[in-house]
């Protein structure tokens, strides 16, 4: 659907110098994460705030995807384990996040620690609260479509090309 369209269409501009590059950058991201790596067993970063209200739900864009920094990449770069846990709600009762992240292969240990925090504190216990016979709002991919505004023609032209050779439709 439009939503999964959106949030894949990024990676069909992908060429392979850019892969290649991907990968030398993250090479270079582990290189200088082993210092950290020896100092400490464990890594804790913020998630990205609370979650959104699901009337709030929108289709992301193309350069919506580049517009956050997203503190809990380096995880993902360098293969390193992580798990998201729930650690605490904000003043609208909408959940908050914390990633506990480790050296690479160091699964069962990040495993271990996600446990004994979750074991530490209600929160994983806690639900949001939904009243009795409450209206759902409605939630279409129609709210909010990715804008094609700004790309030249040669960029809009390279588009289409890719996302055909894809398989999607635009």
């Amino acid at each position: 659907g439009p939503d999964m369209r959106s949030c894949i269409f990024a990676f069909c501009l992908i060429q392979a110098t850019d892969y290649v590059q991907a990968q030398r950058q993250g090479q270079q991201l582990l290189r200088a994460m082993q210092q950290l790596y020896g100092a400490y067993d464990l890594f804790l970063t913020a998630g990205p705030g609370p979650a959104p209200r699901l009337e709030a739900h929108r289709t992301i864009g193309l350069t919506d995807k580049w517009e956050k920094p997203k503190f809990t990449a380096f995880a993902s770069v360098t293969g390193g384990p992580a798990i998201t846990l729930c650690s605490g709600f904000d003043a609208r009762g909408l959940p908050l996040a914390i990633e506990v992240s480790g050296r690479p292969f160091e699964d069962a240990l990040v495993l271990r620690a996600g446990h004994a925090f979750q074991q530490a504190t209600a929160w994983r216990s806690r639900r949001p609260d939904v009243a009795a016979h409450a209206h759902t709002p409605p939630v279409t991919a129609e709210q909010d479509q990715p804008s094609a505004t700004g790309l030249d023609e040669h960029l809009k032209a390279y588009v289409e090309t890719m996302a055909e050779r894809a398989g999607l439709r635009l």
